[in-house]
């Protein structure tokens, strides 16, 4: 299930089915949740691949905040990070 936060409140976005209780692919959560458009994810094909179980309440306004929590869920450095180093 996910939803988005607007106008400061929760709206219904969707739900998803079939995904098993290993959870989602990272690549899946990132179109499910508009952060990019399918033809744009690239990367590392494990990482990618790595599964995320869960429910998600989304602001379209805080890209930023997505990626982070979702290279902290896989272990991983965000992109802008890595670039610095």
């Amino acid at each position: 299930m996910y939803l988005q936060w607007k106008d400061g409140r929760p709206q219904w976005k969707g739900a998803t089915v079939g995904f098993g209780s290993g959870g989602m692919p990272i690549r899946n959560v990132l179109t499910m949740l508009n952060a990019v458009s399918p033809q744009y994810v690239e990367g590392d094909q494990a990482l990618l691949d790595k599964k995320i179980a869960g429910d998600w309440v989304f602001d379209p306004q805080a890209l930023a905040e997505i990626e982070r929590l979702l290279c902290a869920a896989a272990d991983a450095t965000p992109a802008a990070k890595t670039a610095a180093a």
